[in-house]
């Protein structure tokens, strides 16, 4: 098993670091230390109280907890990245599936509502090629959206 360090600050006595629940549980959850509404509750802002310093050729990735998908809510953008460049506080927006309002919103302060996980990041180098037919060719081809069955 291997470890890598992440420097972690915490704004307030009262927020909980992040931690394995379980043994073999890939990710750590990450409890809620303030739940805020945008002005017509069509999302909620998950506040952490978390700051990170994650390494360079790293991100984090901010899933929520499954269990808040049997209540209806998905996050705006999964996963989420929170990159090495970043050092603002760990937050968590979500909506309702259906695009109602969050007035049922199940959570409150102190729950388990997102999970984090380490990943490498390699750098991306882009090969130009002058033809479609460079890229070569695969039995999918350029079948999208459903066209390899179900």
């Amino acid at each position: 098993m291997s470890y890598i360090r992440i420097k972690c600050f915490k704004e307030d006595s009262s927020v909980e670091y992040p931690a394995y629940t379980r043994e073999g549980d890939a990710c750590m959850d990450v409890k809620a230390w303030k739940i805020e509404f945008d002005h017509n509750k069509s999302c909620v802002i998950i506040h952490t109280g978390l700051y990170f310093a994650v390494p360079n050729g790293y991100e984090m990735q901010i899933r929520l907890r499954s269990g808040a998908t049997k209540y209806r809510y998905c996050m705006i953008n999964a996963p989420g990245t929170l990159d090495s460049n970043y050092r603002g506080e760990l937050l968590l927006k979500l909506t309702k599936i259906d695009g109602g309002p969050c007035d049922d919103f199940p959570f409150k302060e102190g729950d388990r509502v997102m999970q984090i996980n380490i990943h490498p990041i390699p750098f991306i180098c882009i090969e130009p090629v002058d033809t479609l037919e460079a890229l070569g060719e695969t039995n999918r081809g350029n079948g999208g959206f459903g066209s390899s069955g179900r």
